[in-house]
């Protein structure tokens, strides 16, 4: 049974940062607390009450001089948890001390960090159930509540952090997994490197203590050259780089050219020892991992959060460096969103403001049920379109199954295995002849089933074959299209619970969700997938009912219009299974005019618009 809220409970929000941790109430702007990640051990008791917990304190801290009774370390590294026991004490102090709640009767969303561990997910889900007694919580991933803040559905996210930098590219929502990239290199490893840097001068940071100083300084007075050699030869004849420094001890000290050295790592970082692409060839190159089609729209939306984003000059750096990669006739853009160092908590404040979005939560009930492994026992997130049906767990940032929703039945039996279920198979695929032996069907039309008997087999499929779960053991959130019958609603309904026997289910109009994607709560969804064109406008999380607009006209159609076009030319496409060809020639090839009537002009007396397309068939 999955964990449900009234308006009145406060859903906490917690985005577990290696360096900071920023915690407070869903729905609000900000986070009520800004944390360090660091807890200070006292080797004997002492008298100190700041946020202390007898015999160790959390948090912000710089010292008045070097106190040899601490001993101050960090629960995470590189953004994975690394020291539960400390990890444990800083999130009692946040709910005790700071937020000052009971989180026996507050739900939980908590972040992490791209690729963490699945045991690092289950220790901390063990925790907040078993030490903390939480009613609810739920975890996702720093980068897609940071596409949630920024209100994006399409863009390559470049997160900077203490402990991690990642490169995430998104397109319509979905992660291109093949293009992620991940730096070790963060806030933490430019503060070591400083303090290198300073010990050049003299200058002596030896403990953890000592180190809070320095990351101070970084902080305060380091920033990115817009040319770092350039910068380099200004500073050795200009004193206006120097700046001064007064230590707590009351010790003055001068930076000079470390100030821009400290943050050159993250494009250098071969400076500290890494021999890896700095931030901007890595950026490069997971755009040129993505398709052609999409890299002039990530070139043009590259957007930047994380803390060390905020570093004076970062962004103009970065513009420059991916200008000098791009060709001329391409524009370049990189988005500096205001509070972006709190992108991805703003995001996961959204999202756990989303009532929609309720059986997303893990309860406490299923806890004790399933134990820890209940994290990864997540709910199953279906959006059933006419044409292509998404699947995959809530949580995850891209779906796991991308599936043409057609069903291929054969007259007789056959030996091909390829997604087959003995007289069917389901899916993708363009075919090499006219195989007479193959009856192709879609099983919806214009958003709506038509085809109660094949649908149900594209679920089985989906579930058994594809994700590899039991229905029987997760929700299912089931998306439909607007105006979806009552009857049709009620029959998927009954198939979810009858035949695959699945614990809950919700279902939810499509336009909705697209809204929750953007980050918006207000605005008019133009949706147009393969069977339905829909005009939805939305105020507060609502649907206004008496200004929507509904159009049977689709990519279906479109293929079909496509395939009398080119019956004009002389090409025939009668089959189900030869219009899937057209459907390929319409995805790849087809384009909107800005000017139809000029574009028809152009085409008269022009062979640039020509292509030429390879049948299966040679």
């Amino acid at each position: 049974m999955s964990f449900t809220y009234d308006d009145e409970t406060r859903r906490i929000v917690i985005d577990n940062g290696s360096g900071n941790i920023r915690a407070g109430f869903a729905g609000d702007d900000t986070p009520q607390v800004i944390l360090q990640n660091i807890i200070h051990h006292r080797r004997h008791n002492s008298s100190q009450s700041d946020t202390s917990h007898s015999d160790y304190f959390v948090g912000n801290k710089l010292f008045k001089d070097r106190d040899t009774s601490l001993n101050c370390s960090y629960p995470m590294e590189h953004g994975i948890v690394t020291n539960w026991d400390d990890m444990e004490k800083i999130w009692h102090h946040i709910f005790v001390s700071e937020l000052r709640i009971k989180p026996e009767e507050h739900p939980v969303l908590l972040t992490e960090a791209l690729l963490n561990p699945l045991r690092n997910r289950e220790k901390m889900t063990q925790i907040l159930f078993e030490h903390f007694h939480v009613p609810a919580m739920y975890v996702s991933t720093q980068s897609i509540l940071s596409l949630y803040f920024l209100g994006r559905t399409c863009g390559i996210v470049v997160e900077s952090g203490d402990g991690v930098t990642q490169i995430i590219p998104i397109d319509e929502g979905y992660r291109i997994t093949n293009a992620v990239s991940r730096l070790d290199l963060g806030g933490r490893d430019l503060t070591n490197w400083l303090v290198r840097l300073l010990a050049e001068r003299g200058y002596s940071f030896a403990t953890v203590a000592e180190r809070e100083i320095v990351r101070d300084i970084k902080e305060k007075h380091t920033y990115v050259a817009l040319d770092f050699e350039q910068e380099m030869a200004t500073a050795k004849h200009s004193k206006k780089i120097k700046q001064s420094y007064h230590l707590p001890d009351g010790q003055e000290i001068t930076i000079d050219n470390e100030r821009f050295r400290c943050p050159e790592a993250l494009f250098q970082p071969r400076m500290i020892g890494q021999q890896e692409l700095g931030i901007v060839e890595l950026l490069h190159s997971s755009i040129m991992k993505c398709e052609v089609d999409l890299r002039s729209t990530f070139y043009y939306t590259i957007l930047v959060c994380g803390g060390n984003t905020m570093i004076p000059g970062f962004i103009n750096r970065m513009q420059k460096e991916m200008r000098a990669k791009v060709a001329s006739d391409k524009k370049v853009r990189v988005v500096d969103a205001p509070g972006r160092q709190y992108s991805a908590w703003i995001g996961g404040s959204i999202f756990a403001s989303i009532s929609a979005f309720q059986s997303a939560w893990i309860s406490k009930q299923e806890y004790d049920e399933f134990g820890p492994s209940i994290v990864h026992r997540k709910r199953i997130v279906i959006d059933n379109g006419s044409s292509i049906i998404k699947a995959g767990f809530a949580g995850d940032d891209a779906p796991q199954v991308i599936l043409q929703n057609v069903i291929h039945h054969r007259r007789h039996n056959s030996s091909q295995s390829d997604t087959s279920h003995s007289n069917y198979f389901i899916g993708n695929k363009l075919f090499k002849d006219k195989d007479t032996s193959l009856i192709c069907s879609y099983p919806m039309e214009h958003g709506i089933v038509t085809n109660w008997d094949d649908m149900e087999k594209i679920w089985h499929h989906i579930f058994v074959s594809e994700l590899r779960i039991k229905p029987a053991e997760h929700p299912v959130l089931l998306t439909e299209a607007l105006l979806n019958p009552l009857g049709n609603r009620e029959k998927m309904t009954q198939i979810l619970f009858e035949h695959f026997h699945v614990p809950a289910m919700y279902v939810a109009m499509q336009n909705i969700l697209s809204l929750y994607a953007s980050g918006r709560g207000a605005g008019i969804v133009v949706e147009s997938g393969d069977g339905v064109t829909q005009i939805m406008p939305i105020n507060e999380g609502y649907a206004l009912p008496q200004a929507i607009s509904r159009l049977d006209i689709a990519g279906h159609d479109l293929t079909n219009g496509m395939v009398r076009l080119l019956a004009e030319r002389g090409y025939s496409f009668a089959t189900v299974a030869e219009r899937e060809i057209v459907r390929d020639i319409k995805e790849k090839h087809t384009y909107v005019a800005f000017d139809f009537e000029q574009e028809m002009a152009t085409a008269k007396h022009s062979k640039k618009i020509k292509q030429s397309y390879h049948l299966p068939d040679g």
